[in-house]
């Protein structure tokens, strides 16, 4: 549907935290940073309805936009500096100085605003337009230097017509980490609301030993497994008897560590876990419910290790490797860190997308909330 020729730059700037707000710091960075470095990052998208004329965005939005994102950027200032690797092979570092700014990038484009915005299946290939160019990395003074984030805001429409859509997203990005953009997949967006969630655990709690509480997130994604390789199964799928399935997922444990992280901590602290299951268990009718309880086990075997949240460490990545990944599904990121959508005056959010260059299952929490 998209391409690269239906992008117009409107402007190309670099903002900053405001002048002398920040000093200048390094942050080291942690186990729990290290492995994200060697994923794909997942992007957000924001559609926004903007019915004012283009005049209007440019001359009003988008002043207060840069003038906000230089507020915020003061008390997220790691975010305008730079990644980096030093020549020595210590530990990698995040390095703010000021006057370290963030990429920000005002486009154009022709895109059809509904149909990027809906829920329906559409093409991968149609978001590629929209992705983000990050500064390459450099080596001017010695050890490697990656940029952290870049923002752009996307206008649909014309010299003429209102602007339709504003898509927002960071993405962190170093070379040797770069994957090719699917141009194959299928990509489409299913709601479940609290009184179907309701539902689906009001099913799985009668399973439960000692009627044991059941979360949101282990419905909702034994639901969706389970439903993934039913689909599979019936398309003609051809999986032995002893075929193991796996659904990998992070979970947020500030709480869990000893002395415990306060909530505010902004840096990675996921852990990782595997449920696996047998594909034959999951295809049958209760396989909805053979998936909760795996996935209910296996946060519970994490989370109440004796030997701590942590135990087995060295091992996750490897671990995960050596899995069969076309027999795996995963989710992205982290339910704890929701996702709050502000609703600025007459300019409404339409919807969200999480969009991520492999194959997942991204399962988002978020708040709506309207701007006083």
């Amino acid at each position: 549907m998209a391409s690269s020729e239906m992008v117009h730059v409107l402007e190309h700037c670099r903002i900053a935290p405001p002048p002398g707000s920040v000093d200048g710091k390094s942050l080291s960075l942690t186990f729990f940073d290290l492995p994200w470095l060697h994923f794909p990052l997942m992007k957000l998208f924001f559609f926004y309805e903007f019915s004012h004329p283009k005049t209007y965005f440019v001359e009003t939005i988008i002043p207060r936009l840069k003038h906000s994102l230089s507020l915020t950027l003061k008390h997220f200032f790691p975010l305008s500096g730079n990644l980096i690797f030093p020549l020595d092979c210590s530990i990698p570092e995040i390095r703010y100085k000021d006057g370290d700014s963030v990429s920000l990038t005002f486009v154009e484009g022709s895109f059809d605003f509904d149909h990027l915005s809906g829920n329906h299946q559409r093409n991968d290939i149609d978001f590629h337009p929209l992705a983000v160019q990050m500064s390459p990395a450099s080596t001017t003074f010695g050890p490697l230097i990656v940029p952290l984030l870049a923002i752009q805001d996307c206008g649909q429409g014309s010299n003429w017509a209102p602007l339709n859509l504003l898509e927002l997203f960071g993405k962190v990005k170093f070379e040797g980490c770069q994957s090719q953009l699917s141009t194959n997949n299928v990509r489409a967006t299913f709601l479940l609301r609290r009184a179907e969630v309701q539902r689906l655990k009001k099913w799985v709690i009668p399973q439960i030993p000692k009627q044991s509480h059941v979360s949101a997130f282990t419905v909702i994604c034994a639901y969706v497994w389970s439903c993934m390789i039913k689909a599979r199964s019936r398309s003609g799928e051809d999986v032995g008897e002893n075929e193991l399935e796996h659904f990998a997922f992070t979970a947020d444990c500030r709480t869990l560590l000893d002395p415990p992280i306060p909530a505010a901590y902004f840096g990675n602290c996921l852990m990782g876990g595997l449920a696996t299951t047998k594909s034959t268990r999951l295809i049958q009718e209760d396989g909805f419910i053979v998936a909760a309880k795996s996935i209910r086990e296996a946060i519970h075997e994490r989370v109440r290790n004796k030997g701590g949240v942590l135990k087995g460490v060295q091992q996750w990545v490897s671990d995960l490797k050596s899995l069969n990944r076309m027999r795996m599904a995963a989710v992205v990121g982290s339910p704890r860190f929701q996702v709050i959508m502000w609703i600025l005056g007459s300019v409404d959010l339409r919807n969200m997308k999480s969009y991520h260059e492999i194959d997942t299952l991204h399962l988002m929490v978020a708040k709506i909330m309207r701007k006083i």
